[in-house]
C-alpha cells in the first residue's frame, strides 16, 4: 500500500506543534537586560548598529562604514586608554620622583636639615651640667672620694653644709662659686693622705685617674686658735665638669703635661668653667628644630600616604581576584552553555542534513527502478490490443509518448489516458535526475557551511574562554602575591633579599605582560559582546535571512535546500512552503497510483472478453501494471521520508536552539559577563602598575641619581656576582623596619629629636 499523506498536509503552521511534547519550541524571543545594557549603554558614537547592512551585498557602502566605525571605535578604544597609559607610565619613569612624586614608582625620602654642630654640642655641655648639678642636689650622686662617699663619713650638720654648697647656683658667665664647710681634723687628714698616696701612685705607674685627676681638693687653714684643738676650714672645689673631662682625656694621652696641668689647678682658683651659648647659636638650634620638625611632618605624611598607597593596591589585588572568579564562574554559567547548545545544535543539523541525502540516494535508485517499470508499461500499452489497433500512439522514440488515441478502446480509455498524462516526458516521475543531484550537492555545501560555523564560533569562542581563564587565573596569583607583599610592608615586614629578587625578575614584568594579554581579551570580548547585542537586540531571524542570502551562491541555482532554509529561519509559514515536493507525492499518491489501481481493477473485469477482444493473453500487461503500481508506491514512499526528513518543526527546534538559546540568550550574557569583568581587571591592573611603589622601598635623596643600586635588579646582580659578600646584609640592614623607608633616619632623627 502506498503511504499516507498526514492530514493537512506536510506544510502546516508552526503554531501547531508549539504545545507539541515531541518538540521544544517557544512562541515569542524575549530580548534579556544584558542584550539591552550592552546595547544601549555602550557608547556607538551616534553611528549605525544594524548588523544586518553589514551581510547585505547591496546595502550602501557609507552605511556599512558607519557599522564598521561604531564597532570597532567603541572595541578599540579601551586599547588606546590601555597604550595612553603606558606611556604616561614610561614618561613619569623618566621624569623622576622631583616632578611627578610617586607616579615615577620611586618614594624619596626628604633630605635632613643640616645640623648647627658645634650649637648642639654646646647645648649638650649645658644639659650634662645642669643634670649633674639636680642630681648632686638630689643627693642622687653623692661627692666621693675613691669609692667613698664623704656623707658616709658626715655628721647631720656636715652633710646639711654639704648640700648647701651642692645647691649653690651657677650663674653664667661667672664662674663656679667655691663652697665651704667645716670639717673633722681626721676627715680632712685621710683625704690627704689618699691624695698623696694616689699621687704617688700615678708617678709610677704614669696613668691617670679620675680621682687624681682633682675630683676634689681639700684645703686647710687653721682658725681661732689653730693646732688639734681649733677649727679648721676646708674648702672643696667639684670641677667635675666635661671640661675638665676634657682636660683630663688630653692629660691621658700627654702624660708628660699631666704634672704642669696639676700645678696650675693647684695655683688656680679652682673654679669650673660654664659653657655659654650666644644668640646666633640660640638662632641656629631654633631654625634646626623648626627644620626638624618639618621634616618629621613630611616623614610621617609620606608615611601614611605611602600606607593609603599599599591599602588601595590590597585593595585592587583583591577584586582582581574576585573579578577573575566571577569571569570564571558567569563563563561556566553562560558561555561554556552557550558553546555545548551551539555545537550540539550544529551537530544534529549536520546529522539532518546527511539523513536526507542518504534518501535522497534511495530515492534516486527507487525512481531509476520506476522509470524502468514505466519503459515497459508503455511499450506493452501501445502493443496491448493489435485487434483493435496495431499502435495506440503514433510517435514512441526512446519510450517517450506522444499522440496517444485510446478511442477505439473505450474500455480503458480514462484510466490509460490519466496514467499517460503524468508519464508522458522523461520518465522522471517525482524529480528530474538532475534536480535530485543538486539537491545532495546543496546539501554537501550546507554540512560544509556547517562544519566551517562550528570551527569557527564554537571552537574559537572555546578556545578564547580557556586561554583567558588561564592567563586571569595566573595573573590572580600574582596579585594575591603582591597583595602579600604590600601587606608585610604596610605592618612593618621588611621583604627578604631574595624575594626582592623575584618581584623585580618575574612579578613585575610577567603581571606586566599578563595586564596587556587582558586589554587584548577585553577587546575581543568587547567585540564579541557588541557584535552579538547588535545580532539579538530585536531577534536574530533578520540577521539570519542576510546570512542565508549573503550564502546564497554557495549553493546552486533555484536550489530547493536554500528554499527551505529560508522557510525555516522565518518561521515556517504555510504560504511560503516549498510545493515542488508536496506536489509530486500528492500526483504519484492521488492519482497515478489510484489510476493503476483501476487499469488493473478493469482489466480483471474484463476477464476473457478483453483477451477475445485483444487477440492477445493479458496476464503480462496485468504483471507491469502491478510491478509499476508497487514501485510508484515504494517511491512514493522514499519520497515521503525525503519530505518528513525536511519538515519545518525538526529543522526550526535546531534552528531556534542555535539562534536564540546558544547565540543570544546565553552568548550574549556570557560575553557581556567576560567583557565587563575583563574590563574591571585590567582597569585594576592599570592602578596597581600605577601605584607599584607601593611594593618598593624608598630611596635616599643622595642616593637617586648617584649611581648606587637603587632598585632590585642591580641588588639581585650584586648578589648573584658575590654571593660571599656582606654588603647585602649591610645593605639590607639599612632597609626600613616597617617598609616605609624611615629606618636609617629613624635613629639620626631620634638623636637629633633628643637634642630638642
Amino acid at each position: 500500500s502506498c503511504p499516507e499523506i498526514p492530514e493537512g498536509g506536510f506544510a502546516r503552521p508552526l503554531q501547531d506543534y508549539y504545545n507539541d511534547p515531541n518538540y521544544d519550541i517557544k512562541e515569542f524571543y524575549e530580548t534579556t537586560v544584558t542584550m539591552e545594557r550592552v546595547y544601549w549603554w555602550t557608547p556607538r558614537w551616534n553611528l549605525n548598529t544594524n548588523i544586518s547592512l553589514l551581510l547585505d551585498e547591496e546595502a550602501p557602502d557609507d552605511e556599512q562604514d558607519d557599522y564598521l566605525k561604531g564597532l570597532l571605535w567603541t572595541s578599540f578604544a579601551f586599547m588606546l586608554l590601555l597604550l595612553v597609559w603606558l606611556l604616561l607610565l614610561v614618561i613619569f619613569k623618566f621624569c623622576g620622583p622631583a616632578k611627578v612624586g610617586f607616579l615615577s614608582a620611586r618614594r624619596l625620602r626628604p633630605p635632613l636639615p643640616e645640623e648647627p654642630t658645634e650649637a648642639l654640642e654646646k647645648r649638650e655641655l649645658m644639659y650634662r651640667q645642669q643634670e649633674r648639678k639636680e642630681k648632686q642636689k638630689s643627693g642622687a650622686i653623692p661627692f666621693q672620694h675613691n669609692g667613698m662617699a664623704f656623707e658616709g663619713h658626715m655628721n647631720k650638720s656636715m652633710k646639711k653644709r654639704y648640700r648647701k654648697f651642692l645647691s649653690t647656683p651657677i650663674k653664667a658667665p661667672t664662674k663656679l662659686v667655691k663652697g665651704t664647710i667645716k670639717a673633722p681634723k681626721k676627715f680632712v687628714s685621710k683625704a690627704r693622705k689618699q691624695k698623696r698616696k694616689l699621687e704617688e701612685q700615678f708617678s709610677k705607674t704614669k696613668k691617670f685617674s679620675r680621682m687624681n685627676s682633682g675630683e676634689f681638693e681639700v684645703e686647710t687653714d687653721d682658725t681661732e686658735g689653730g693646732g688639734d684643738g681649733g677649727d679648721q676650714s676646708t674648702t672643696l672645689t667639684s670641677i667635675n665638669s666635661p671640661s675638665t673631662r676634657q682636660q683630663q682625656t688630653q692629660q691621658q694621652q700627654q702624660p708628660g703635661n699631666m704634672e704642669d696641668e696639676e700645678s696650675e689647678r693647684e695655683e688656680g682658683d679652682g673654679e669650673e668653667e660654664v659653657v655659654l651659648m650666644t644668640q646666633e647659636d640660640q638662632r641656629l638650634l631654633a631654625q634646626f628644630e623648626i627644620d626638624l620638625k618639618e621634616y618629621i611632618r613630611i616623614c610621617e605624611e609620606r608615611n601614611a600616604r605611602l600606607r593609603r598607597l599599599r591599602v588601595t593596591v590590597a585593595f585592587c589585588a583583591i577584586g582582581i581576584v574576585v573579578a577573575v572568579v566571577l569571569f570564571i564562574v558567569m563563563g561556566m554559567t553562560s558561555l561554556i552553555p552557550s558553546i555545548n547548545i551551539t555545537e550540539t545544535g550544529i551537530q544534529e543539523l549536520q546529522l539532518q542534513a546527511a539523513s536526507v541525502q542518504e534518501e535522497l540516494q534511495v530515492l534516486q535508485s527507487q525512481q531509476q527502478e520506476a522509470s524502468n517499470a514505466t519503459e515497459k508499461f508503455i511499450l506493452q500499452v501501445n502493443e496491448m490490443c493489435p485487434n483493435v489497433a496495431t499502435s495506440f500512439c503514433t510517435n514512441v522514440n526512446n519510450a517517450t509518448i506522444r499522440d496517444c488515441d485510446f478511442s477505439s478502446f473505450p474500455q480503458l480509455e480514462p484510466e490509460l489516458d490519466t496514467i499517460l498524462a503524468y508519464l508522458d516526458g522523461t520518465f522522471e516521475l517525482v524529480l528530474e535526475r538532475k534536480v535530485l543531484e543538486e539537491m545532495e550537492q546543496d546539501l554537501e555545501t550546507l554540512q560544509g557551511l556547517l562544519r566551517e560555523a562550528e570551527k569557527y564560533y564554537p571552537t574559537t569562542l572555546n578556545w578564547v574562554f580557556w586561554t583567558a581563564v588561564g592567563c586571569n587565573a595566573v595573573l590572580a596569583l600574582i596579585c594575591l602575591a603582591i597583595c602579600a607583599a604590600v601587606m608585610l610592608l604596610y605592618f612593618g615586614h621588611p621583604l627578604p633579599q631574595s624575594l626582592k629578587c623575584l618581584r623585580s625578575f618575574f612579578m613585575v614584568p610577567f603581571f606586566l605582560f599578563f595586564v596587556v594579554l587582558g586589554w587584548i581579551f577585553t577587546t575581543v570580548f568587547i567585540t564579541g559582546a557588541l557584535g552579538m547585542a547588535d545580532s539579538c537586540i530585536n531577534s536574530p531571524d533578520a540577521v539570519a535571512l542576510a546570512l542565508l542570502e549573503l550564502i546564497e551562491d554557495d549553493f546552486v541555482s533555484n536550489s530547493v535546500i536554500h528554499d527551505f532554509l529560508v522557510h525555516y529561519v522565518r518561521r515556517c509559514p504555510v504560504e511560503t512552503a516549498p510545493r515542488d515536493l508536496d506536489q509530486r507525492i500528492v500526483i504519484m499518491t492521488k492519482l497515478i497510483v489510484p489510476a493503476l489501481t483501476e487499469v488493473t481493477n478493469a482489466v480483471k473485469g474484463l476477464g476473457t472478453s478483453l483477451q477475445s477482444l485483444c487477440g492477445k493473453d493479458m496476464t503480462p500487461f496485468m504483471g507491469i501494471v502491478t510491478a509499476l503500481e508497487r514501485q510508484l508506491c515504494e517511491l512514493s514512499e522514499s519520497l515521503v521520508n525525503v519530505r518528513l526528513l525536511l519538515k519545518c518543526p525538526d529543522w526550526y527546534e535546531v534552528y531556534q536552539s542555535i539562534a536564540h538559546n546558544g547565540m543570544c540568550y546565553y552568548s550574549t550574557t556570557g560575553l557581556g559577563w567576560a567583557a565587563s569583568t575583563q574590563l574591571v581587571m585590567v582597569v585594576l591592573s592599570m592602578i596597581i602598575l600605577t601605584l607599584r611603589v607601593s611594593y618598593y622601598e624608598l630611596n635616599e635623596v643622595a642616593d637617586y641619581g648617584s649611581g648606587k643600586c637603587t632598585n632590585d635588579w642591580c641588588c639581585c646582580v650584586e648578589v648573584v656576582e658575590d654571593p660571599d659578600d656582606d654588603s647585602s646584609e649591610s645593605e639590607s640592614g639599612k632597609d626600613d623596619e616597617d617598609g616605609d623607608g624611615y629606618s636609617s633616619h629613624s635613629e639620626r632623627s631620634g638623636n637629633i629629636s633628643n637634642h630638642s
